[in-house]
């Protein structure tokens, strides 16, 4: 279940954050999700939250049952702000080998331009595998965001990459029916 902290940082308020913090409440103490208050307030989009959280001490890197950090569910959901925001209180753009997908992938998925330029600006690995064996560049055709694969094809991702399933760019652009991906990819020799 959830604390009155978890629900508090999820709604956005700081009188009651402060409160159950100053009175012992554990600012890092997970749900059943595995969602620390600061993950609900990153899931919630609650800017506020979040800015005291971290100042409290709040673990910026803390991630969910599913090994997503709030890192990730911030790039996920397109918040380029609070993308922003965590990159400057010190989150981690790497992958801490629990999860699925690190951030670059779920910006890449969901198409957030901007936070994958932000995410490669920062060290993120654009050739990273997940458990899966694919890459921001799979997840990008897959779901059809041209200007993403071009980008990370710019910046030197490998349009040759096989998942552990056989599964190319190539393969995921056809699958998603998006034709200017299959093009652009077969212009940069992709088989």
């Amino acid at each position: 279940g959830q604390t009155a902290l978890h629900y508090a940082a999820e709604r956005d308020f700081t009188a009651n954050i402060k409160v159950l913090v100053d009175h012992g409440g554990d600012i890092n103490t997970a749900d059943n999700y595995g969602f620390s208050p600061l993950l609900w307030a990153v899931a919630a989009d609650e800017r506020n939250a979040v800015t005291m959280l971290q100042g409290m001490g709040a673990d910026v890197n803390s991630s969910s049952a599913d090994g997503k950090s709030a890192l990730a569910w911030a790039a996920c959901l397109g918040r380029a702000w609070l993308v922003s925001l965590l990159l400057e209180y010190g989150a981690s753009v790497s992958g801490n080998g629990n999860t699925q997908m690190v951030p670059l992938e779920d910006a890449a998925s969901f198409g957030a331009l901007h936070v994958v330029q932000m995410l490669l600006s920062r060290g993120a690995d654009l050739n990273y595998r997940d458990r899966d064996g694919w890459s921001a560049i799979h997840w990008a055709a897959e779901e059809g965001h041209v200007e993403i694969v071009r980008l990370l094809l710019d910046r030197g991702a490998d349009a040759h990459a096989v998942s552990s399933y056989g599964t190319s760019p190539l393969h995921c652009a056809a699958n998603g029916g998006n034709i200017s991906i299959v093009s652009l990819l077969l212009q940069q020799g992709a088989d």
